[in-house]
């Protein structure tokens, strides 16, 4: 990303991007897309071949939208599985909570300690 951000600032990159008919801001937005894991890097062959699939033709152009799309949808499963990670351990935390809470009220309300059992 770093090196598209230096690149745009070059007057040929932005004279091609003129003559393919795209703007640094889709170019950006492509590469955001494309950088599933989110580390700034992609490949440069596989970028190069989605701009030119988007400024293609009708068909090309849909390819490289439904690529961009299974991107986006990995970049909001990937967000939802860390949350449900983070929800699961909260549950855990909770039960455990929950766990030494009823122990305790038990024991002093009553004073049955739970290891006594009535037949």
């Amino acid at each position: 990303m770093e090196e598209l951000q230096a690149a745009s600032h070059s007057r040929i990159v932005q004279e091609k991007f003129e003559v393919i008919g795209i703007k640094y801001q889709e170019i950006a937005e492509i590469f955001r897309l494309l950088d599933y894991s989110t580390s700034g890097r992609i490949e440069l062959n596989r970028f190069a071949a989605s701009c030119r699939e988007l400024v293609g033709g009708a068909k090309r152009r849909d390819i490289a939208q439904i690529e961009v799309t299974v991107g986006s949808l990995t970049q909001h499963l990937n967000c939802l599985e860390t949350r449900f990670g983070e929800l699961e351990s909260d549950i855990s935390g909770l039960h455990s909570l929950t766990d030494n809470f009823i122990k305790n009220t038990v024991n002093v309300l009553t004073g049955f300690d739970g290891k006594s059992v009535l037949a």
